[in-house]
């Protein structure tokens, strides 16, 4: 089969499975990256594709020039290698190939950034002092703004939050395992 059928069959799975319109849009880019590679490398049958060749393709991303002049950042390197992944799985998984070429690659790994501004203690005590505490809204946001810095959760894990989930007595907040899936709490 060439690869190009391959590449249409894979971007109409992904749609099969509902995926959204902008992971299918980084699948079109990331298949046509690898696809202009292969092309240079005169692969155009999926028989073709081995270890070896998706290693030479992580390595020409490694040195790949942006139309700015700039290398080719992690994060733009770890999407594509992740689409071709996905690409050479879901061939094995049709039985395309017999083997997953892409198995064993191993995108970089995107550094963590430390957050651009941290409050300083005054700025932190106005924060907190902001909201009316004589009314029930004022209550209700300096709570949440207390959970939110003791606590270092996501402003979404916080909206998720219900009455249940509060354990008056230990002072504990607690989510049911479906909706903390739902709003990302649990990986």
């Amino acid at each position: 089969m060439r690869i190009d059928t391959a590449m249409a069959l894979y971007l109409r799975h992904l749609t099969a499975l509902g995926r959204s319109p902008y992971t299918i849009k980084g699948a079109k880019y990331g298949l046509k990256s690898l696809s202009s590679f292969l092309e240079q490398a005169r692969t155009f049958d999926i028989e073709d594709l081995d270890r070896e060749l998706l290693c030479d393709y992580q390595q020409e991303l490694a040195f790949r020039i942006t139309a700015k002049g700039a290398p080719l950042g992690r994060a733009a390197r770890e999407k594509l290698i992740n689409v071709a992944q996905g690409f050479t799985r879901f061939l094995k998984q049709r039985q395309y190939l017999l083997g997953d070429p892409g198995e064993t690659l191993t995108p970089p790994k995107r550094g963590r950034r430390l957050p651009r501004s941290i409050l300083s203690l005054a700025e932190v005590e106005q924060l907190l002092n902001g909201p009316d505490r004589r009314t029930h809204r004022g209550r209700r946001d300096r709570l949440v703004l207390e959970i939110l810095y003791d606590t270092g959760i996501r402003r979404s894990e916080a909206a998720a939050i219900r009455l249940a989930d509060l354990d008056h007595a230990t002072g504990a907040i607690t989510a049911s395992r479906a909706r903390a899936t739902r709003t990302g709490w649990c990986r």
